[in-house]
């Protein structure tokens, strides 16, 4: 128990150098106010850090300017708990091969009160505005995406490509809507006969 909350405050300290505001509490929030804290929340989310535990809310609407960091992969899974608190991401494009989204995989985490407009295209499956996978015990609730969602497979969809349950609680979306277009489509191989 000690080194779990010396732990849970070394990342407290790391996240604040990162965002300036917030506590990562429930009752004080690390802040996304721009589209650099959103690049610093997926730079480190990408470094490995899950946020399990942590509060994170999006305090303006942000139209992003340039290419989008997505936040996590596909095997490093978004677990805090973010608070879109109804503001807008817009402009967001992402191009890439699978688990695609905002967020590649949400894996016990809660995302609510957020719109997200966008274009994703992957040359396989898994992609989603929102997230490319969600995983066991996601909620996902109050989210709307629009724009368009494209992917070589079967797992495209406006909110999520993919659900998994993986044994760890139910996968909840709740009160969301897509208006975003989705094609799924497969490349065919022409094979060069002698």
């Amino acid at each position: 128990e000690p080194y779990r909350r010396q732990r849970q405050m070394c990342i407290r300290d790391s996240i604040k150098k990162q965002f300036l505001e917030g506590e990562g509490t429930e009752e004080n929030p690390f802040l996304v106010k721009t589209e650099a804290d959103l690049t610093k929340l997926a730079e480190f989310v990408n470094a490995g850090e899950t946020l399990a535990g942590y509060y994170i809310k999006l305090e303006n609407d942000i139209a992003l300017n340039g290419a989008f960091t997505q936040i996590g992969s596909r095997t490093k899974a978004f677990s805090g708990v973010f608070d879109g608190n109804g503001k807008t991401i817009s402009n967001m494009t992402l191009e890439g091969n699978d688990y695609l989204g905002m967020f590649a995989i949400l894996k016990g985490a809660t995302v609510k009160n957020l719109t997200i407009e966008g274009t994703v295209v992957g040359t396989r499956g898994v992609n989603g505005l929102l997230a490319g996978q969600l995983q066991g015990g996601t909620l996902v609730e109050n989210v709307t995406v629009k724009g368009s969602v494209s992917g070589g497979g079967s797992d495209v969809g406006g909110i999520a490509g993919d659900t998994v349950k993986n044994g760890e609680g139910n996968v909840v979306v709740k009160n969301c809507v897509n208006y975003a277009e989705t094609v799924s489509y497969t490349h065919l191989r022409a094979h060069e006969t002698r």
